[in-house]
């Protein structure tokens, strides 16, 4: 049996709910016709999915190209290999990545995606023929700082659920709608600096936040596969262990980049808070690259134990953070269940568990 409070809490829910149905009352969606839904919830899947994957992949290509350059020759052409060329080269290139983040999610916002990425692109692909002209290990370095600046700029998805061509009006009035209630959020959100300086005060952006079921299972699987797999590199004297720990390594660490992406957007509410959330996760992620250039060193090859040995002491502290940010979640969530303060200043939302 409800208490008074959790029934206070329902109505105040429903209330608010039904207020907010108002302002997307003109369509007609049937919230019965199950079919419908999976149907228009598949096509926005297999519409978004391909192309964020891709652009990833992409990314990471691009981003570690460095090192199939020096495998290739560059130690000696341009004199990569001489002292901490190499990590100065890796290392110039996430200074401008982390500081210019909050920045350009700003910027974006306010000029608009045509014109911004256009640019971003037409650039990026002058910076990126460019290096194959270069002489010295300065060169390079220059470039690759300039390509940093870029880097965190590309996306090639949809602004928005009204903004596509490819639902048609009932499947678009159905996306908004589940947008608008489960968090009243499609209304446009602009980025200012006031708004960053208050987001900035919300600790739990420098956590990771991933709900407790999917998202904590993920990460905290794929940070224990990342330390299995570097341990596996680092300390076996057999070479083909070690190079299966690095398949493994690999597919923990980048594994749990993508769920805690999506649970920290999921678990955010307004566009605007959601925009710098991004762009800090994406900045700190920066500084672990500034961290590996400095602790992968060249007089520590070919092992680089203390640089693997670092890394596996990141995996272990995020699967404590998961842990604790997931109990705090579950904490919150209780406590609007039972009339408490609402989440994000919202009746009705509810971290995902």
């Amino acid at each position: 049996m409800q208490s008074s409070q959790e029934q206070k809490y329902v109505q105040d829910v429903e209330k608010k709910r039904a207020s907010d149905s108002l302002s997307i009352s003109d369509s007609n969606v049937d919230w019965n016709d199950r079919e419908f839904i999976n149907k228009t919830i598949r096509k926005v899947d297999f519409r978004l999915l391909p192309i964020l994957g891709s652009i990833y992949a992409f990314s990471l290509i691009d981003r570690n190209n460095l090192s199939n350059a020096r495998i290739s020759g560059a130690d000696v052409e341009i004199g990569l290999g001489v002292g901490n060329h190499y990590s100065l080269a890796t290392l110039v290139f996430f200074i401008p990545y982390i500081i210019l983040e909050v920045p350009s999610n700003m910027l974006f916002r306010r000029i608009g995606a045509s014109a911004f990425l256009g640019t971003i692109g037409l650039l990026w692909g002058v910076i990126m023929i460019s290096m194959g002209f270069v002489k010295t290990w300065n060169q390079m370095a220059a470039l690759r700082g300039l390509l940093g600046i870029l880097e965190q700029h590309c996306s090639v998805i949809v602004d928005f659920p009204d903004k596509n061509k490819f639902l048609t009006y009932g499947q678009t009035q159905l996306i908004r709608e589940r947008v608008e209630r489960d968090r009243a959020d499609t209304e446009h959100d602009t980025l200012t600096i006031q708004k960053c300086l208050r987001y900035a005060c919300d600790l739990k952006l420098y956590t990771p936040v991933p709900g407790f079921s999917m998202g904590y299972l993920c990460t905290t699987l794929s940070a224990l596969m990342a330390i299995v797999g570097l341990s596996m590199t680092a300390f076996h004297p057999r070479n083909a262990v070690r190079f299966a720990g690095c398949f493994i390594g690999l597919a923990g660490s980048q594994g749990n980049i993508p769920s805690l992406l999506a649970y920290q957007s999921n678990n955010i509410r307004r566009q605007s808070k959601r925009a710098f959330a991004s762009a800090l996760q994406v900045g700190f992620g920066g500084i672990g690259g500034i961290m590996a250039s400095l602790a992968y060193r060249q007089q520590d090859s070919p092992r680089y134990r203390l640089g693997i040995t670092i890394t596996i002491a990141f995996q272990g502290l995020l699967i404590v953070l998961v842990i604790l940010n997931s109990i705090w979640f579950m904490y919150r969530n209780n406590q609007v269940k039972k009339g408490g303060k609402p989440i994000e200043g919202y009746p009705g939302f509810l971290y995902t568990l």
